[in-house]
Parts: C-alpha cells; structure tokens; sequence
C-alpha cells in the first residue's frame, strides 16, 4: 500500500511518533474522568461530585479516604463504594489519575525537572511518579514531554 495514499509517515521514526500519538490519545480518552462519568454525571450525587473536584484541586497535597468520607458525609465504607459505583475506579485511582492528569499540563507548559513536577504533583519520589506516570500513560514523562512540544 502507498504510504502516501493513507496518509502515513514515510519513515520508521514517523510511523513510531504517529503509534505514539495515538496511544496517547486512547489513553488520555480512556482514563479521563470525565469519560468515565460522561453519561451519569447528573446522576452523580452531589457530595461525590464535591469529593472528585476537591481531589483535584488538592491533587498536590496527601489525601486520605478518611478526609474524603468525611467530606461526603459518609463512612469510609460508604463512600469508597459510591464513588466506585459513579467513576468506576476507587478514590485512590481517581487521585493517581488526577495526579498524573496534573503532571500532563507541566510536562508540556513548563519546562521544570521531573523531580521538581513530582513534587508538585504529591508523588512521594521520582520512581513513584515514573511508575504510575507509565502505567497511566504508557509513555515515560520525557517521552510525554517530547511528543506534545510545539514544533515551529
């Protein structure tokens, strides 16, 4: 087939950066909050609705179930199986996943070490962030970082 009747990049560098991208994309679709709850959003009761802004607002800072449940008006059980039941992950997902969401947004506006937007995001160390960064992702933080600069 003619690489340039589908449109795909002729060499096996571009062919890399465009299956890149697209894994990207998928996942970036996939693990989105918002996706997950698109369809119940209205049906999220309210209390939920303000635990999930709260933890990513507060992304950056140590979160525990126990303040979260308190928040909702709930026991830790309670609203551990609530959330779950509305966002289909647990409180802890949602946050590693806001986290992660968090370091997206300074990987591409900042220029700061991984170390440095670790911290910023509330990973314990850097190890920490490049494991669920990759998990979450499937790209490394540099590999993210290199696929979404602004090329001129």
């Amino acid at each position: 087939m003619d690489n340039a009747v589908i449109g795909t990049p002729d060499t096996t560098e571009g062919t890399l950066e465009v299956n890149l991208l697209c894994r990207m994309l998928l996942n970036e679709f996939f693990l989105c909050p918002q996706f997950l709850a698109h369809t119940q959003t209205q049906s999220i009761p309210v209390s939920l609705r303000r635990t999930a802004e709260y933890i990513r607002q507060n992304c950056d800072a140590k979160i525990s179930i126990q303040e979260l449940a308190a928040l909702a008006r709930m026991t830790q059980v309670q609203f551990t199986r609530q959330f779950v039941k509305y966002y289909h992950q647990t409180p802890k997902e949602y946050c590693c996943n806001a986290r992660v969401d968090h370091a997206k947004t300074l990987l591409m506006q900042t220029a700061l070490s991984t170390k440095e937007i670790a911290a910023r995001c509330g990973f314990s160390d850097c190890y920490h962030f490049y494991h669920q960064f990759k998990k979450k992702t499937s790209i490394t933080p540099s590999e993210y970082r290199e696929a979404n600069k602004i090329r001129h």
